[in-house]
């Protein structure tokens, strides 16, 4: 495995530990069949994908993710676009 490689797999880990503090799951990556592994993008609470949840329940999982990002990067300030 590459150190590119080694980079994705440790910030996935600690992204996903992250998220778990705020009840959230993300995938990044899927391995496929063949056992390559490919980029992907599903975030989802309570094993549900966000497509399939409610505005309300959008809305939080928009409020834990800035949180995450706060948490990791120290920033202080919260934005979100609904338009």
């Amino acid at each position: 495995m590459g150190t590119i490689e080694k980079t994705k797999k440790s910030f996935t880990k600690d992204l996903e530990t992250l998220v778990k503090e705020f009840g959230l799951e993300i995938e990044l990556f899927k391995e496929q069949k063949n056992g390559e592994v490919v980029e992907s993008f599903q975030i989802s609470m309570d094993g549900k994908p966000y497509d399939e949840l409610s505005g309300g329940n959008r809305l939080l999982i928009q409020l834990n993710m800035a949180l995450v990002f706060v948490k990791k990067l120290g920033l202080d300030f919260i934005l979100i676009d609904e338009a």
